[in-house]
């Protein structure tokens, strides 16, 4: 039995096994290392770890300073305002819900921009197939603690 296999059969395979084996990796890892790049320098800005940091604070003061019982109780003669169970003048009243008001709404803000970007990073990241976690949860539960032990500081 003869087989004959002429030289560009050959040239041919080895150039399928050199694009299948080698080529085509190379591709992978150059579109994984763009990919990062790419959001590492377009989605990871200074101004998403800003806000990150930010909300980080906010929410610590939220969670603090805010947290507790508001209430009003009317009466026939006169209008009580109660902060965390205690007493207040209406000016103190409305200063304390203006400042949580605004407070709110910056929150939610900064909080919707951290959504996008992380969004669009776990969309990238599945789409292309990576295993990696999202790094802006990362970012966002390491500036939650160091918020909670700079608080824990100063406190002692």
């Amino acid at each position: 039995m003869e087989f004959d296999v002429s030289i560009w059969v050959l040239l041919k395979v080895a150039l399928i096994a050199v694009g299948t084996y080698v080529l085509l990796p190379l591709f992978l890892v150059i579109r994984d290392f763009l990919l990062w790049q790419i959001i590492d320098h377009f989605i990871i800005t200074s101004e998403l770890k800003h806000q990150i940091s930010l909300y980080s604070e906010w929410l610590f003061q939220w969670n603090t300073k805010f947290a507790g019982k508001v209430s009003i109780e009317h009466s026939e003669s006169k209008t009580k305002y109660f902060i965390n169970e205690k007493q207040v003048e209406q000016y103190d009243w409305e200063k304390f819900r203006t400042e949580r008001d605004s407070l709110q709404e910056a929150m939610n803000k900064s909080l919707l921009y951290i959504h996008r970007r992380s969004n669009l990073v776990t969309w990238l990241l599945k789409h292309y197939k990576q295993d990696s976690s999202n790094p802006i949860k990362k970012m966002y539960e390491e500036s939650n603690l160091r918020v909670k032990e700079q608080y824990e500081e100063t406190r002692s």
